[in-house]
């Protein structure tokens, strides 16, 4: 796995990979970044951004290019201007946007295991907090107490891609909301770790461990606040919300707020 950081607000005629003026090269590189909806407001012309809002997150389209050193992930935010540009409606490129997550080929779905036990996808699980539910066999970490092998695989798993840049733009994604689900073969928890990456976690699970569903889901609350109050970089910090995937009336992403 590439760790690579972010550029965003590239000028658009700057971009050196590919034909900016011919749009079958454009369209394969249109995508979106899920971020939380306060942190879009305070961009710049943020109405002027072709976005989306959904609950407490705002999808955000983009067109996106790695740098020549292959270091980091520049991104030009697409405004109403570039629906002229290329002769597209906002319909059309966020259809175009939404086609491309779902086919991408860079996504990483691993079970926590797999995640933990590679050295480098280890950085952005290691800000979960002490006492936070889960215990990671040999770390000092603490977490769902992980009963054996076999619980790790089939019950907890990570979500972010290639690059652990703006991982968390699957959690819009149904179709990868689907295979989680279809993995599983339940409802799941969503924890928000960052913009880069999400935790799901099977219902079942965890409230066979502990079946009152309030204080499970506020002690994921809490797991959620203390993660985000070790996150070194406010900018990485996607949302203080638990979230819930569920197929039984259609298919339905909530969130759970903490109640004061």
């Amino acid at each position: 796995m590439l760790f690579l950081t972010s550029k965003d607000n590239k000028d658009i005629e700057s971009f050196k990979r590919f034909n900016i003026d011919n749009w079958d090269e454009v369209k394969q590189r249109i995508t979106y970044k899920v971020i939380n909806k306060k942190a879009f407001a305070l961009i710049e012309n943020c109405k002027n951004i072709i976005h989306e809002d959904n609950m407490d997150l705002s999808k955000v389209f983009m067109i996106t290019e790695l740098s020549h050193n292959r270091e980091e992930l520049e991104c030009y935010l697409l405004t109403s201007d570039d629906c002229h540009r290329f002769n597209k409606t906002k319909k059309e490129i966020i259809s175009i946007a939404n086609h491309n997550v779902e086919n991408d080929k860079k996504r990483r779905i691993k079970s926590f295991r797999e995640d933990v036990i590679n050295v480098e996808a280890l950085a952005p699980i290691a800000t979960l907090p002490e006492n936070s539910m889960i215990q990671i066999p040999g770390n000092s970490i603490n977490t769902l107490l992980i009963d054996d092998e076999r619980d790790q695989i089939e019950n907890i798993i990570t979500v972010t891609n290639k690059y652990n840049v703006f991982g968390s733009s699957y959690m819009l994604d149904f179709n990868t909301l689907n295979t989680i689900r279809d993995r599983f073969n339940d409802d799941f928890y969503i924890i928000p770790l960052s913009v880069h990456k999400f935790m799901c976690i099977k219902s079942n699970f965890i409230l066979k461990k502990n079946p009152n569903r309030e204080e499970v889901e506020d002690d994921l609350l809490d797991m959620i606040y203390k993660i985000n109050i070790r996150n070194k970089n406010s900018d990485d910090i996607l949302s203080y919300r638990l979230y819930y995937y569920s197929i039984e009336d259609g298919e339905k992403l909530i969130s759970i707020k903490q109640q004061l």
